[in-house]
């Protein structure tokens, strides 16, 4: 279904979404997808009801904050996560909304970093329907 899971595009990644018996193309598939050039399409599958896989699309967006706070922004600039928190927070998507609250938390006290959470699967415990 991709061509190269490293470097997948858009379209694939869309794609993969929607066929909810595709298994994950690579073991870090979630790391290659966790890039700001797509927030957009993170953005738009985690708050798609419709979609198989919005849990991991909603892994993403927090791998994406995460992995900057935990490397002290190398992977991504401040003003970069910033701007991704801005486009979470005009979603008024309940989730999104959580992620953008416990995000703005991080930044303002990096200390209280959890790898586990950020940039595991820990973050969709707080999401699963009793």
């Amino acid at each position: 279904m991709l061509q190269d899971p490293w470097n997948p595009q858009s379209e694939e990644i869309r794609a993969w979404a929607f066929e909810p018996d595709s298994i994950w193309p690579d073991q870090d598939f979630d790391l290659s997808v966790a890039e700001l050039h797509f927030a957009d399409l993170i953005i738009e599958l985690s708050c798609d009801a419709r979609c198989p896989k919005k849990d991991f699309f909603l892994s993403c967006a927090y791998i994406i904050v995460g992995d900057a706070v935990m490397t002290e922004y190398e992977t991504r600039s401040k003003t970069e996560v910033e701007q991704f928190l801005q486009q979470l927070k005009a979603t008024n998507n309940e989730r999104l909304l959580t992620l953008y609250k416990l995000a703005k938390e991080l930044v303002a006290t990096p200390s209280s970093f959890d790898y586990d959470f950020w940039c595991g699967e820990g973050c969709l415990a707080q999401y699963k329907e009793s």
